[in-house]
């Protein structure tokens, strides 16, 4: 009755499925929302259209790491100690 295919639920489930968005029901709603708004896009297009899209890429968060040990060697080093609380330095 809404005007929602039953593949459209199927694509949010493979998007889940696949790791390209989080299984969150809030996240589920918003792609299913939006798709009532805008119809005939399909479920990934909502959703990188609404920046739900999970980035794999990790290369960001590696050059942010190595950056926060690069500017705290004394914690690092308390760290490689055996300094578990030096974890929160960082």
């Amino acid at each position: 009755d809404l005007g929602i295919e039953p593949s459209f639920v199927s694509e949010i489930a493979g998007l889940v499925a696949s790791g390209k968005i989080a299984a969150s029901k809030e996240i589920a709603k918003q792609i299913l929302g939006e798709a009532l708004k805008q119809g005939g896009r399909s479920a990934n297009d909502v959703a990188t259209a609404l920046g739900l899209i999970q980035s794999t890429d990790t290369s960001a968060i590696d050059a942010a790491i190595d950056a926060m040990i690069a500017q705290n060697p004394p914690a690092l080093a308390d760290f490689k100690g055996g300094k578990q609380s030096a974890m929160g330095a960082l």
